[in-house]
């Protein structure tokens, strides 16, 4: 027999998995229209704002899918049981958003981009800014190894090397950015509870 809080966490449990499944079938049908969903600068100028969410989660080709979701369940084995439904919202939702508006902002050169590459580097950099003061010291090591890496990507950019999987143009910045928004996300979810108790104190000296 199951205590309370063993059925809470069982059920859980099972609900992320069926939403991982369900996720896994939309993200497989989103393949199929990927031309009227991937970041394309011009139509987004003309008004297919669509297009800054939808791109992540299209992909050049199934080799291509394959490797990032092949990342999505690692990560998803990672923090099952660390995500709440306030992390998986901002992973999915805004992440997306923050990255592509970065990059129409910041990159006016790029004209296309497709792929949850950038999503991921955002959701691991969340997740160890966050979980490497309060959890293990493995994400505080998984922090400096993402950074690691997107930092000699962005260096090797800049020295005019460049990375293609399979005839297609990886596109490194989307990396960074999301190494960014992701760790600066994940700074402002973890200090939270720090600046509401001062405020809280300072408003209450009052």
């Amino acid at each position: 027999m199951l205590w309370p809080e063993e059925r809470v966490v069982l059920l859980s449990k099972r609900a992320k998995n069926i939403g991982l499944v369900l996720f896994v079938l939309c993200w497989i049908g989103l393949q199929y229209g990927a031309a009227a969903l991937e970041f394309d600068r011009q139509r987004i100028l003309s008004g297919q704002l669509w297009r800054l969410w939808t791109g992540h989660f299209v992909h050049s080709h199934w080799l291509h899918f394959s490797l990032n979701g092949a990342a999505v369940l690692a990560l998803y084995v990672i923090f099952i049981e660390r995500f709440r439904v306030s992390d998986v919202l901002l992973s999915m939702l805004l992440f997306p958003l923050v990255i592509s508006c970065t990059l129409l902002i910041f990159y006016p050169y790029l004209a296309w981009y497709n792929g949850l590459s950038g999503v991921l580097h955002a959701v691991v950099g969340y997740a160890c800014i966050r979980f490497a003061f309060t959890r293990s010291g493995w994400y505080g090591l998984g922090f400096f190894i993402l950074w690691g890496k997107v930092l000699l990507e962005l260096l090797q950019h800049y020295q005019g090397y460049s990375y293609e999987l399979a005839g297609m143009m990886v596109i490194t910045q989307a990396h960074f950015i999301g190494a960014v928004v992701g760790t600066l996300i994940g700074l402002v979810v973890l200090l939270k509870p720090c600046l509401e108790k001062q405020y809280t104190a300072m408003t209450g000296l009052r």
